[in-house]
């Protein structure tokens, strides 16, 4: 069996896609579809500004059985800026995958954006990230 997972690199999605605060709302949601994310970084000027879920997409669309196609329109090209959660919680790849696990806890998010010491953007590390460490626990060691 090889080595257990120990440190957020080494269970982190590397294949980060990211976009501009500007970016419409409807360019960004088909891109989460497209490659079947649940989360975008936002990043200006090559600083990390924000992230966007999946979740804040659907909170402030409008419901499609009463909004108008003008609605669904204006919305579709709404900026993310306006729909993005801000406050990025981040987390250095060499930290303990036990301090990623507490600190999405303790905020109640379902991801956290990887960064190296520099504050460069490594990766995103999400509760998926983890139930595939635990699955794979779960399968790997015997039990006993």
């Amino acid at each position: 069996m090889p080595p257990i997972p120990r440190r957020v690199r080494d269970i982190m999605t590397r294949d980060v896609r990211t976009i501009e605060p500007g970016t419409p709302v409807g360019e960004a949601y088909g891109l989460m579809l497209e490659h079947g994310f649940r989360h975008l970084v936002v990043v200006d000027q090559g600083k990390v500004v924000g992230v966007l879920s999946d979740r804040d997409v659907l909170k402030h669309m409008p419901p499609p059985s009463r909004a108008s196609a003008a609605e669904q329109g204006r919305f579709a090209s709404t900026p993310v800026r306006t729909m993005m959660s801000a406050t990025v919680f981040s987390i250095e790849g060499a930290e303990p995958i036990e301090t990623a696990v507490d600190l999405m806890l303790a905020e109640h998010i379902s991801a956290l954006v990887v960064t190296d010491p520099a504050e460069r953007l490594e990766g995103v590390v999400t509760l998926v990230d983890l139930a595939k460490l635990l699955g794979w626990l779960i399968r790997g060691l015997p039990i006993g």
